[in-house]
C-alpha cells in the first residue's frame, strides 16, 4: 500500500487536511495525524515527544512493507522530519520521500517567538497570522478551550533547534512561497544537509500564508512525486 501521512502545522490540528483525501484520489491513500492527543491536555510541547506520538500513529496502519510518504506544513515539517528520523533509527522503517512546505531546515532556531506572549498580545498575533477561521476568534469559548493548545505547540517549535544533523535517506520536497518574509531562502537552504538523497525546491506564488490557497497545486505537486 502507499500511504501519505499530513502533519499539521501548529494549533491547526488535522483537521487541515480535511479535503486532502478528495484532492489527492484513490491510488494513494491520505491519513491525517496530530501530535496532541487531547484538546484539554496534558499537551506533548517536546518535539520528541510529538515525533513519538505521529510515528504510533502511522505504525498503526503501515509497515515496512508499505510506501510510506510524509508531509508537513509549517511547524508539522519539523515534526515530520523527526517523524522520519524516529521511524528510521528505531524501526528501520524508510520512508520515500519527506515533502515540507513553508518552514525553516531544522538547524535553525526560532526567532521572535510568541509563545511567552499574555493571552491577548498572544490572540492578537496568531489573529494576525491569517490561519484561523474568524469565527475562532468571535466565539470565545473556543478561544478558551483551544488557546492553551496552540500555546503549546509554539513552546515545542519555538524551543526546538536540531543539532544532531541526522540525515534521512530519502528525497526531500520543500514548497516555499515566493515573497514569504518569515521563511526566507537562506533559512530554507539547510534542509539539503538533512538527507542523502535528493533535495528539490519548489516555489508557489504568494506569502506565507499563501500555503492555503495553493493547497490544490501542492498536492498536485506530490502525487507527481508519488507515482
Amino acid at each position: 500500500m502507499r500511504y501519505i501521512f499530513g502533519v499539521p502545522s501548529a494549533g491547526a490540528g488535522p483537521t487541515e487536511y480535511e479535503d486532502w483525501p478528495d484532492v489527492i484520489g484513490k491510488d494513494i491513500i491520505f491519513k491525517k495525524t496530530a501530535y496532541q492527543k487531547s484538546l484539554t491536555g496534558p499537551y506533548v510541547d517536546e518535539m520528541s515527544q510529538a515525533a513519538e506520538v505521529v510515528a504510533e500513529s502511522i505504525l498503526s496502519v503501515a509497515g515496512r512493507e508499505d510506501d510510506i510518504y510524509l508531509f508537513g506544513h509549517c511547524m508539522g515539517a519539523t515534526v515530520a522530519y523527526e517523524t522520519a528520523s524516529l521511524l528510521l533509527r528505531e524501526f528501520d522503517i524508510h520512508i520515500k520521500a519527506l515533502f515540507v512546505s513553508a518552514f525553516i531546515s531544522p538547524d535553525v532556531p526560532i526567532e521572535d517567538g510568541i509563545s511567552d506572549l499574555d493571552d491577548d498580545a498572544f490572540i492578537e498575533e496568531i489573529h494576525g497570522h491569517g490561519t484561523f477561521p474568524e469565527e475562532f476568534f468571535i466565539k470565545k469559548s473556543l478561544l478558551k478551550l483551544f488557546l492553551p493548545r496552540i500555546k503549546a505547540d509554539y513552546r515545542m517549535i519555538e524551543g526546538y533547534v536540531d543539532k544532531d544533523g541526522f540525515k534521512l535517506d530519502c528525497p526531500i520536497i520543500g514548497f516555499f512561497a515566493e515573497d514569504d518574509e518569515e521563511v526566507r531562502p537562506e533559512t530554507t537552504e539547510g534542509w539539503k544537509d538533512y538527507t542523502t538523497a535528493s533535495f528539490e525546491r519548489i516555489y508557489i506564488p504568494g506569502n506565507h500564508y499563501s500555503y492555503y490557497k495553493n493547497q490544490k497545486n501542492i498536492i498536485e505537486g506530490i502525487v507527481r512525486r508519488t507515482s
